[in-house]
């Protein structure tokens, strides 16, 4: 059989060349034919596609549901355009958006019933779109006038809503002029103006945003224009560019003669390694640093087993870096430290435990510490006085809270040194400055 189309999110689902839907996986592990419908618009939500058909109604097919009924989006309604991400959303002709799901940002309710995830909600009923894209627990849309507006789960893509907090209402995104398109990645957004003209918002720390920098912005900026040939757009401090997964800052009047000590950042969810080096710029100016050029994704955490795939892959980066780092230049190979936030803490606390020679300590905040090496390990670490420090806002999630407790009470019976300190009327955040610090100093203190 051939394929004209194909869409992929929890199933996949392709339009033959007869026009026919066929899709696979869930209670089906070969190719099971959609109910046909006169459709003009065709694609995949989790488990399920759903149809705009000609006659402007969206009918929709669960490839989790053993009897395979096909289901009419229920109130009444036409639809002008369809969008399918995590959630389905659907535009009337005159602008207004509608989404439906387990999980649909900005409804009071979250999750629904499996029955009432079919029943639309009317999202951003003040603001008519002429494109609404459902992304990760959260959603964006451009208006008929232009304007990009975000709501749902804070990130990258909301600036000003930090992460894991929600705006239930659109959040508007500045910028200077109207815009006619829009597209996507994970953490970070760009669109189109009439004339061409392209301005992208989210996270930077790669030089997603085009700007020349790699700094935040608290909106969309425009793209510069290109550098000259042969020129360079690399921007901030001194930087070592390698061809590996990482870059090294270099500390400020930078001695090659010295032995330097060295920080290695591991990125937090969804950010670049960048995020933790901008907010402790004073604290590590006098280290080398090391920034692992990768992204930890919030599926990554979803269980033991797709921790195991991940970590991996930023153990191999670190070790090899730092190898090729310490062959050309001076550093301090016994007071390396690694440091992380959210998913960069625990990929901090884990390579640690794993390389229980190669680190002087780790620096863990808002992780629960939940990975667990072997006991000769632990030996090793508590033989070479390695050190951690822990760090965790005092509204943080319970079970972030449990985790740390239960790894400081293996710490303390392994003979490892460790503090913990709580971050005052925080929830998840990083630690503040001089907490991180004071962190820093602990674990690269005198012995």
């Amino acid at each position: 059989m051939r394929f004209r189309t194909i869409s992929v999110l929890d199933i996949p689902c392709a339009v033959a060349e007869s026009g026919s839907t066929y899709c696979w996986g869930g209670l089906s592990t070969a190719p099971v034919a959609v109910p046909r419908r006169n459709r003009s618009e065709h694609g995949v939500f989790g488990a399920r596609t759903c149809d705009l058909t000609a006659d402007s109604t969206v009918v929709c097919w669960d490839f989790e549901d053993s009897s395979a009924s096909v289901r009419t989006v229920p109130g009444g309604l036409r639809f002008a355009r369809l969008a399918l991400g995590e959630f389905a959303c659907g535009l009337t002709s005159g602008g207004a958006a509608y989404c439906w799901g387990e999980s649909v940002p900005g409804r009071p309710e979250n999750p629904v019933s499996a029955e009432r995830r079919w029943e639309p909600y009317r999202v951003a009923p003040d603001v008519r779109f002429r494109s609404i894209h459902p992304l990760w627990r959260s959603v964006c849309g451009l208006t008929l006038e232009g304007a990009p507006y975000c709501w749902g789960e804070g990130g990258p893509l909301l600036p000003g809503v930090p992460e894991r907090q929600v705006a239930p209402a659109p959040v508007r995104i500045p910028v200077e002029r109207p815009l006619v398109s829009l597209t996507f990645g994970r953490i970070h957004a760009c669109g189109l103006t009439a004339d061409g003209a392209a301005y992208c918002w989210g996270s930077n720390g790669w030089g997603q945003l085009g700007d020349g920098t790699n700094a935040e912005r608290p909106g969309a900026v425009r793209v510069a224009e290109p550098a000259a040939p042969g020129a360079t757009n690399i921007p901030g401090p001194p930087v070592l560019h390698r061809p590996t997964v990482s870059e090294w800052v270099l500390p400020p009047g930078y001695d090659s003669t010295r032995a330097y000590p060295v920080i290695v950042f591991l990125p937090p969810t969804l950010g670049p390694a960048t995020h933790p080096m901008g907010r402790y710029t004073t604290a590590v100016a006098d280290h080398v640093v090391m920034l692992p050029r990768d992204t930890v994704f919030r599926d990554d955490f979803s269980d033991t087993e797709e921790f195991s795939e991940v970590f991996p892959r930023f153990e191999r980066g670190v070790l090899a870096d730092l190898a090729a780092f310490a062959a050309a230049h001076r550093v301090d190979t016994t007071r390396v430290v690694l440091a992380g936030f959210g998913g960069g803490g625990d990929l901090a606390w884990t390579i640690a435990q794993r390389n229980p020679t190669r680190f002087a300590g780790a620096i863990v905040m808002g992780s629960p510490a939940g990975f667990r090496g072997p006991p000769a390990n632990l030996q090793t670490l508590a033989q070479r006085r390695a050190r951690f420090f822990f760090a965790l806002g005092d509204g943080e999630a319970p079970a972030r809270l449990r985790g740390v407790r239960a790894t400081m009470a293996l710490l303390q019976r392994s003979g490892i040194e460790h503090r913990f300190e709580t971050i005052p009327e925080s929830d998840h955040v990083p630690a503040p400055a001089a907490m991180f610090a004071q962190a820093l100093a602990f674990v690269l203190g005198p012995r």
